[in-house]
């Protein structure tokens, strides 16, 4: 099993502020510690290899708290979450699986043995789903067909769908390297892309017009995002219910 974990934490946390105005979004307490180290903490349940960290906004005090840990940090330069993604999975060539993980999303840690499971009896890219306690802000519908992802489309209602993990086999950075036009910008209203934005729901779209497998599992777990001021609270009660402190054994 090789595995690497890509956090993307370069965002300016606009809706946070005034929280974010000195201070990064991963930065912020929770529980008495801050957000990045509880997305570490998620990692330590899995066996993958060290994480990617890809920074931006306030980048310098962010490297300050992730020095000593061990991880790789990159540092991006204004570019949007797809670039930054592809540039991160670029520092680890040999790697068999790519794991994208956002630094403002909390996953139960029940779903880190999951991937590891996944990736040691599977040669495909994957997308685990998740649901959310009310309905979201996306409005994004994940089509599938035996199992596998067909389409996303962006549909009146939000949903209460959401990403828990995306992993994607070498064989689909290889395809999105090949076949996306660089840098990822923002994409025209007239581009059938429009709407998608340019993270991970651009990124499976774009596989998706292109047949690349995508196997959907739903855990039936939920994820939690933080936007918003008013998120921070239901953040603590989610790593009380969803956060464990039991770590794998080595085999």
């Amino acid at each position: 099993m090789n595995i690497t974990p890509v956090i993307l934490a370069g965002g300016q946390g606009t809706r946070l502020q005034p929280r974010t105005l000195h201070l990064p979004k991963p930065l912020l307490p929770i529980m008495r510690k801050p957000l990045i180290g509880h997305i570490l903490d998620f990692l330590d349940h899995s066996r993958a290899r060290r994480p990617i960290i890809v920074v931006d906004y306030l980048a310098p005090i962010l490297e300050s708290y992730l020095v000593g840990e061990n991880i790789k940090v990159l540092r991006s330069s204004n570019a949007t979450m797809a670039e930054n993604f592809l540039i991160a999975t670029s520092e680890e060539p040999n790697a068999e699986f790519y794991w994208g993980l956002s630094s403002d999303v909390l996953i139960p840690t029940r779903i880190a043995p999951m991937v590891d499971d996944l990736c040691n009896n599977t040669n495909e890219s994957f997308l685990i789903l998740a649901e959310l306690p009310s309905l979201g802000h996306k409005r994004w519908k994940y089509v599938e067909q035996d199992g596998y992802l067909v389409d996303i489309v962006i549909q009146t209602n939000r949903t209460s769908t959401e990403r828990a993990s995306l992993v994607l086999h070498a064989e689909a950075i290889s395809l999105l390297n090949e076949t996306l036009s660089r840098p990822i910008t923002e994409v025209p209203s007239d581009d059938q892309m429009a709407g998608y934005q340019t993270g991970w729901t651009f990124l499976l779209k774009h596989l998706a017009i292109r047949n690349h497998p995508i196997r959907i599992l739903r855990s039936g777990l939920p994820v939690y995002n933080i936007n918003v001021p008013t998120d921070l609270p239901g953040a603590q009660s989610f790593i009380r219910d969803h956060f464990t402190h039991a770590l794998p054994t080595n085999p």
